[in-house]
């Protein structure tokens, strides 16, 4: 480079430090702008600077960019852990806006991942517990054992916007306006909602079953005073939603409901209409308070059959016998089988079986029935009949009573 070059050069290069400053002024701007990284960097999220401005050109129309990089940690322990927690949470969301098959399926999935190889994590689980815990790290790793085999309480915060409103009363409850359910009972109280709100009867007392053997077993349950009556207030507030059925009332039979939880034990269901009564004299039918009255109309039936003629019905059952009845010389008559369809649940769960409607695992059946009003001709000889045997033949058959 010659001597005229080499004054060119140093008087563009003047000329430029004049503009945009000397080369230690630069790296100043460029050390400010490292400083505002460091200390806007937080746990959460670290912030990168670049752009013009952050290189150290302070000219005009420079610019100066900001990236922000967020460290989801919170998001990759969620990828680790159990899930049940939050489809239950979902399902409350589902349950509010009266989605309830959608719940149903949730919930079911859900349960489904609540098996007795989970464990309630707390502050003392048992030696049991944390050597099989142990083991399962061992094999899968913390963050996989975790995911997979630990639970945690379905939390509800204030001001409790997905709590189920048939559940208000528990807000009195809560702990620094927090309420803590123990997972499966809430998500088998949930269910048990769903299916009331569907009309399914013979779902509701499976249901209700679930969540007295899960409170009786203590499944999944806390030993713990405030996780025991929560658990006790939940099924508390689903009997008493039976009992408030006031159209129906429900009679269990079969040997588990006499105490019998063996091996090819079943469960029976008599669900009676409260607002259908059925009468033999038809003089008797005009005096009927019901909905829906029927006479019996034993002529051209075998023993112990009857037919059931549709004598009397209110506004509510004229909008809906049409799906039960056959008309016969221009009567109507109710249809057994077009009955059981008609309480065959929207879940496609249950069958049609002989009398009943059962469920498809054939674990309970349920019979629909009608109440008599009064004594049937052939049932007369019973009302005087004595139900045990002479003193003497029990004597016989029990020397030492």
């Amino acid at each position: 480079m010659n001597l005229e070059d080499t004054e060119l050069s140093i008087q563009f290069y003047h000329y430029v430090d004049d503009i945009v400053g000397s080369e230690e002024v630069v790296k100043t701007r460029r050390r400010i702008f490292i400083a505002l990284d460091n200390v806007l960097e937080s746990a959460n999220f670290t912030c990168i600077s670049s752009g013009s401005k952050a290189e150290g050109l302070d000219l005009n129309g420079s610019d100066y960019d900001q990236m922000l990089w967020i460290m989801l940690r919170y998001f990759k322990t969620g990828v680790y852990s159990s899930s049940v927690e939050a489809w239950a949470l979902l399902a409350s969301l589902f349950y509010k806006c009266d989605r309830y098959m959608e719940c149903i399926e949730i919930l079911n999935y859900s349960l489904s991942k609540c098996t007795g190889d989970n464990i309630l994590i707390s502050l003392n689980n048992d030696i049991v517990e944390q050597s099989i815990f142990q083991d399962r790290k061992q094999t899968l790793g913390l963050f996989l054992a975790c995911k997979h085999f630990i639970l945690c309480e379905v939390i509800m915060i204030e001001p409790y916007n997905l709590l189920p409103r048939e559940l208000a009363p528990l807000i009195k409850e809560r702990i620094y306006r927090v309420i803590m359910f123990p997972p499966v009972v809430y998500m088998n109280v949930l269910q048990y909602l769903c299916l009331h709100h569907l009309g399914d009867n013979s779902g509701k007392v499976v249901a209700l079953r679930d969540i007295e053997l899960t409170v009786r077993e203590r499944y999944h349950i806390r030993e713990n005073e405030y996780y025991l009556t929560l658990a006790n207030k939940c099924l508390s507030i689903a009997k008493n939603n039976v009992m408030e059925n006031l159209q129906q009332t429900f009679i269990s039979s079969g040997s588990k409901a006499e105490g019998l939880d063996i091996e090819g034990s079943d469960y029976d269901l008599m669900i009676v209409e409260k607002d259908i009564g059925v009468y033999e004299s038809v003089h008797a039918v005009s005096s009927s308070l019901h909905g829906l009255t029927l006479l019996m109309a034993t002529i051209h039936t075998k023993p112990g059959f009857t037919k059931l003629k549709v004598c009397k019905a209110s506004e509510a059952y004229l909008q809906i016998l049409y799906k039960w009845c056959e008309t016969f010389q221009q009567e109507l008559y109710i249809s057994s089988d077009l009955y059981r369809k008609y309480r065959l649940p929207k879940r496609d769960t249950m069958i049609i079986h002989g009398p009943c409607v059962s469920s498809k695992n054939n674990l309970y059946d349920v019979a629909y029935s009608f109440h008599c009003m009064e004594w049937v001709k052939p049932a007369k000889q019973w009302i005087n009949r004595s139900r045990w045997s002479k003193y003497c033949v029990l004597k016989e058959q029990n020397p030492r009573s």
